[in-house]
């Protein structure tokens, strides 16, 4: 995610040989988490998709622009933790010739681009409880026909920003038999402009505009506590916006713990030119952190759907109980098909 490829294709494995990293057993529990990660992240936001489809009742805007934050969030880890498990085991780029090239270009552009669509979506649901709140006698801000506009938009600004990577990444010589897929060094293509290009418009934007939002957001519930008047349906909606409200400061704040350590390094790497902190087996072991707090974003945030939004968990508790309703009559026609079965053998002697 967040184009956390910007030296080299060896993520975050190269230049941990000499240190406590390198050791079996933390390398194949770094594999065991990321595949873990990977396979959560997978069924969880496969789980929220399931839910607002099949349960329409809980079909709305929040719910669309979930799912489409659920797609992101599923994405990202389906491309970036197999490259990652692939380059701790096996640094050499497996795959050559212009169809490895292609590989290289189109997973570290998959890699990277659904977490701007995930962050873009965030900003959308805040602005979306942030009218609701702030405005509640207005109408709706966002349409169905609007939503979809928008959750299209947010696709459509993450390929073109990350559009870029089909040109600056291809295949490298490591050694005379290892090839990696890293970044290009090229005098027509300013890699620093393009680094804070991406940073300011993918991270550091994003995330003052949801803070900002934030803090209205609860000034505004602040004065509506003093206030305290309505009909039952205005308070109603009080208490669901304030719910929503609490959903989404969870992701922001899940969001924060998950990018601000993983730039944190990456600005370290920028301004060491040197090398002296960075080639540190403590700075080495607080990247590997960065990594894990960057990737399972993507799982943490379907965890932070159920527990604040309720009709989620309802319908999560009612699918679970038609599996295993169907799994027990299943068993039922096994053990009945057997039955009839063992009775026909007992009629032929």
């Amino acid at each position: 995610m967040t184009f956390n490829n910007q030296t080299n294709s060896s993520t975050e494995v190269s230049h941990t040989r000499s240190c406590i990293l390198s050791s079996t057993i933390i390398v194949h529990l770094r594999v065991a988490f990321y595949i873990s990660t990977f396979v959560a992240a997978v069924i969880v936001n496969s789980l929220v998709i399931l839910i607002v489809c099949k349960f329409c009742r809980i079909r709305g805007t929040i719910n669309y622009l979930i799912i489409n934050m659920a797609l992101s969030d599923m994405f990202a880890p389906s491309f970036a933790i197999p490259r990652i498990v692939a380059d701790i085991y096996h640094p050499d780029w497996m795959v050559k010739g212009p169809f490895g090239e292609f590989l290289c270009k189109l997973s570290s552009f998959a890699m990277d681009m659904p977490a701007a669509v995930s962050i873009q979506t965030l900003v959308l649901m805040t602005v979306d409880r942030f009218h609701a709140i702030v405005f509640p006698l207005k109408h709706k801000l966002l349409t169905k026909r609007k939503c979809i506009i928008a959750i299209a938009s947010t696709w459509i600004v993450a390929c073109f920003l990350y559009s870029p990577y089909f040109y600056t990444w291809h295949l490298k010589k490591w050694s005379d038999r290892i090839e990696f897929c890293g970044s290009r060094v090229d005098p027509g293509y300013n890699k620093e402009a393009y680094f804070w290009v991406l940073l300011s418009l993918h991270t550091v934007i994003p995330l003052f505009v949801l803070a900002v939002l934030h803090s209205l957001i609860i000034v505004s519930l602040k004065r509506q506590e003093i206030v305290n008047t309505g009909t039952k349906d205005q308070m109603r909606r009080r208490k669901e916006n304030r719910q929503i409200w609490k959903m989404l400061t969870s992701i922001f704040l899940s969001c924060l713990i998950s990018f601000v350590p993983y730039h944190t390094q990456m600005l370290i790497k920028r301004f060491n030119k040197d090398r002296s902190i960075t080639s540190s087996c403590s700075f080495k072991i607080f990247r590997i952190i960065a990594y894990i707090l960057l990737y399972s974003y993507s799982a943490a945030n379907p965890c932070i759907y159920f527990t604040f939004i309720a009709k989620y968990r309802q319908a999560l508790k009612r699918l679970v109980s038609r599996l295993l309703q169907k799994e027990i009559v299943s068993d039922n026609e096994s053990a009945f098909s057997m039955g009839l079965y063992s009775h026909s053998r007992n009629q032929d002697f």
